[in-house]
């Protein structure tokens, strides 16, 4: 099957896995091509601020930083209705306002009909499938062996689609030096998350960065006064990214959610990947030792290989190098996008 152009249906609200398969569409077919209903505003550089959240309060999204600003090309649910033709391939999240415009939709579409499930968690939206009866499955979380029981006679194939890394908008800093020995800037959305910090922190690397927005604001030394303090727990993230390409080793940790977009930011700029088993169906995945580093999800040795990824720089520069050129070869949102085609063609 030729795919040559696209609708998504979308939520006003930030999704990162919808917005890597909306950029890796673009970059391929062309902008033109790929058509967000409602419009959706934050991927053309707007503010969302005219929709409604299901609490019923008035919705706000700014557009992230990381966002490439693209060609806007807004259309009305009637102009999508007699255009519906033209599309060959339908994608829709699982929010709200996707689910509105798929409601007055579904009747139409004769084309592939995918639903891209970027949420946090491995269920399955059952709801969905019985309601929709999409031809694929693209599921973020989707846990490594999980066997999959279809409580329903419609049984569309549920298809691993992790984040990815989103490289056309990152600042370009390949010659930087490599002054920060170990990079570690979390939410604090997991324990593993305080408990990676926690032993960071007692570890007293030399020019490490480590933060965590929790009880403890530590970061490159142990401690900082409170006037460097100020200067040193926030920033944008274009610059969060200055610092990733400025070190050695980056840290991975998951959050919320087991998939993170720091597993796919950290090898972009030839840092070694430092994480550990997320339990997820990864394609093409990262492999310890060759192009990333994992420890144990007990941290018993966390320390142990740290120190030896520091002090054994040529193994380090090594497995770094060939984790970027892994993360090129299978991981940008272009490669990305190839691989969910390719189940649909």
């Amino acid at each position: 099957m030729n795919i040559k152009k696209v609708l998504y249906l979308t939520h006003p609200e930030m999704c990162h896995l919808e917005y890597h398969i909306f950029n890796g569409l673009c970059e391929i077919l062309g902008d033109e091509n790929v058509i967000t209903y409602p419009l959706k505003r934050i991927y053309f550089g707007e503010v969302a601020d005219d929709y409604v959240l299901d609490s019923g309060q008035k919705g706000f999204t700014e557009p992230p930083e990381y966002i490439l600003p693209r060609k806007k090309i807004e259309k009305s649910m009637e102009e999508i209705k007699k255009e519906v033709d033209t599309f060959d391939l339908i994608l829709f999240s699982n929010r709200t306002y996707a689910r509105r415009a798929l409601d007055e939709l579904r009747n139409l579409i004769t084309q592939p009909l995918a639903l891209v499930d970027g949420e946090d968690g491995d269920d399955i939206k059952w709801d969905l499938v019985r309601r929709y009866k999409p031809d694929f499955y693209f599921k973020r979380e989707y846990l490594r062996g999980q066997q999959i029981k279809y409580p329903t006679s419609f049984q569309p194939p549920i298809i691993p689609l992790p984040f990815a890394a989103v490289d056309n908008t990152r600042p370009i800093v390949d010659d930087v030096q490599k002054e920060i020995s170990v990079f570690s800037v979390h939410g604090f959305t997991n324990e593993m998350r305080g408990r990676a910090t926690e032993l960071l922190l007692s570890y007293g690397i030399p020019n490490a960065y480590v933060w965590i927005n929790q009880d403890f604001y530590f970061s490159k030394f142990n401690p900082y006064t409170e006037e460097e303090l100020k200067k040193t727990t926030r920033f944008g993230y274009i610059d969060f990214l200055k610092m990733i390409a400025k070190s050695k080793i980056g840290v991975a940790v998951r959050g919320w959610g087991r998939d993170t977009l720091r597993r796919w930011e950290i090898p972009m700029y030839e840092t070694l990947l430092f994480t550990h088993d997320i339990g997820l169906e990864d394609p093409n995945p990262f492999e310890d030792g060759k192009t990333c580093v994992m420890f144990k999800n007990d941290f018993s040795d966390f320390k142990e290989k740290i120190q030896y990824y520091l002090e054994n720089e040529n193994e380090r520069i090594k497995i770094a190098r060939a984790g970027k050129e892994h993360l090129y070869r299978y991981h940008t949102t272009e490669k990305r996008v190839n691989y969910m085609l390719g189940y649909i063609k």
